[in-house]
């Protein structure tokens, strides 16, 4: 991948004329051809592209281009559980932008078997308490905690936390809708997949949480009603289809809720009322699926929405292999002037 603006600044010291601020002209380009044919070794003129190619990657060194990232594992298994209870482990290898499970060459142990009990790619709570699940990959090792216990456990959630950068535009903005800022997002993520939910008023308009208690309130103005924006993100590319991903809306005493689903090779909501409703205007780019919608326009889907009032939102996201579970909840209160 390359960083266009270091790759321009190494233009204009080797005495390259280069456009103005960050964007990349057909000057620019032009300029690029003459300053690698002259500077870089091995890079040859490409015929049909009308432009320079190198027989392989671009050597190590060339402006603008990132440090490949040393390889590493990722555990996916259940993070909190209970005695007898037994779940899967499933890990991945993250190789620059390859994505391997490696489960099956594996070796695992435990750091305390009298709570959790390690059996291949399995474990088996056997008492209350806290143990480190450790993963072997060749030279790789990589550790996760599991937690045994009865209590209440509370979801991932990081209020007023932006979602991952790749998700999102280079001024902080969210991918879909018209420059929505995400600085108000709560986020959720399981180190694989990332959920976020943003309030907002009218589909241009913020909501931010209350410091108090972290609900997100709101006073509408005549004309305005509320909106939300949902993002469903796969940060380790295991694909959408490895997880069940709803979105629950609750009002009052009414609710409808959506799932995530394939259609046509495209990521969409569809309501659980209708299989043959689809939210409108979702945004998937492969990495993730985003939608911004008015709340008053999921009546379709069974929500019936005043002007006032209390809105759940809760995401919820499932790994089907290991039955892991995590959620991202957010409550908007909404008054009229």
């Amino acid at each position: 991948m390359i960083n266009y603006q270091e790759l321009k600044a190494a233009m204009a010291d080797a005495g390259y004329a280069v456009s103005d601020g960050d964007q990349w002209t057909v000057r620019d380009s032009v300029q690029y051809r003459q300053f690698c044919y002259h500077n870089y070794n091995g890079l040859v003129p490409h015929r049909d592209l009308m432009a320079l190619a190198y027989p392989g990657i671009a050597p190590v060194g060339f402006p603008g281009t990132v440090e490949p990232k040393a390889p590493l594992l990722t555990i996916l298994t259940s993070a909190v559980i209970q005695p007898t209870d037994q779940r899967p482990i499933v890990v991945y290898r993250i190789d620059g932008r390859t994505r391997t499970n490696v489960t099956d060459d594996c070796t695992f142990e435990s750091s305390d078997p009298a709570v959790l009990e390690v059996d291949g790619p399995s474990i088996t709570c056997l008492s209350y308490g806290v143990a480190t699940l450790t993963v072997h990959h060749g030279d790789l090792v990589a550790s996760t905690t599991v937690i045994s216990t009865d209590e209440p456990v509370p979801a991932l959630i990081e209020p007023n936390t932006a979602p991952d950068a790749r998700t999102l535009n280079s001024n902080g903005t969210v991918l879909t809708g018209t420059g929505i800022p995400s600085q108000y997002a709560a986020s959720a993520t399981d180190g694989l997949l990332q959920t976020f939910v943003i309030p907002m008023v009218s589909g241009k308009r913020v909501i931010g949480p209350s410091d108090d208690d972290g609900i997100y309130r709101e006073r509408l103005a005549w004309g305005e009603d509320a909106s939300i924006c949902i993002g469903v993100s796969d940060l380790a590319g295991v694909g959408f289809e490895s997880y069940t991903i709803a979105v629950a809306v609750q009002v009052d005493n009414s609710s409808c809720s959506f799932l995530l689903e394939e259609r046509e090779g495209q990521h969409v909501w569809t309501t659980t009322k209708d299989p043959d409703y689809v939210v409108d205007d979702n945004f998937d780019n492969g990495v993730t699926v985003q939608n911004a919608m008015r709340l008053r326009h999921l009546k379709e889907a069974g929500l019936i929405l005043k002007d006032v009032g209390t809105v759940t939102l809760t995401v919820h996201a499932e790994h089907i292999a290991t039955g892991s579970v995590f959620e991202n909840s957010v409550t908007i209160h909404l008054t009229k002037e």
